[in-house]
């Protein structure tokens, strides 16, 4: 008969007196590098992984408040290509994580030092990580279907997705860009300016040309 689960682990845990794994876990690491090169065209090396690319879109809306320099991202688009998947879900939330820490990295954690040199943004009352509220109203994530064919040295056809999604993040700030300028022409200035990175709110703000007399009633 099959034993229980409770028997299971009992087993497990009873072998060589201490608690025995009950998961397999593995790492995979690209040896042949074929895509990473130097800037002379040399091979990288193993420390680096290039035997495949991952390819991703996104697309993103955004609102700003042109006198405060707020934004609020309405929707967010994702198409992103990570082979064949071996768990959808997990591909997704991975991709879903990398775009908010690229949304942090892109708009609001800003290290500022002092004359001295000193990090004075060592808590969230300066730093500014990005909460909930900073999130896509409506996040839309896809993974590419029909494949011509999975990629031929990852495990199992899929590909790495842990870190890629992270630069699809900048679809927002290609969009405030577009609302910035839209804001600069209404107010009679350039439509070529310069935004720092991150992209914070009082860079936005000030990015704006917005005038006090433009706020007269």
């Amino acid at each position: 008969t099959e034993p229980t689960w409770t028997e299971v682990v009992s087993a497990a845990n009873a072998v060589l007196g201490h608690q025995e794994k009950l998961s397999a876990t593995g790492i995979f690491a690209p040896t042949s590098n074929r895509y990473t090169t130097d800037v002379e065209g040399n091979p990288n090396g193993k420390p680096f992984h290039g035997d495949y690319f991952t390819y991703g879109a996104a697309c993103s809306e955004v609102e700003v408040d042109i006198l405060t320099g707020e934004i609020q991202t309405l929707r967010s688009d994702i198409l992103f290509d990570v082979g064949k998947s071996i768990n959808a879900g997990i591909d997704i939330g991975q991709i879903e994580g990398a775009f908010a820490w690229g949304i942090g990295y892109y708009l609001f954690e800003e290290p500022l030092m002092d004359s001295k040199g000193v990090d004075r943004t060592q808590g969230v009352w300066e730093y500014k990580p990005p909460m909930a509220s900073e999130m896509p109203r409506e996040l839309s994530v896809e993974l590419v279907r029909d494949n011509p064919g999975p990629a031929p040295v990852g495990v199992l056809g899929s590909k790495a997705v842990a870190e890629p999604p992270f630069m699809l993040a900048y679809s927002i700030v290609g969009a405030v860009k577009k609302a910035v300028a839209s804001a600069r022409k209404d107010n009679g200035a350039s439509t070529t300016f310069d935004l720092p990175m991150p992209v914070t709110i009082d860079a936005i703000q000030r990015a704006c040309a917005v005038n006090p007399s433009h706020m007269k009633c």
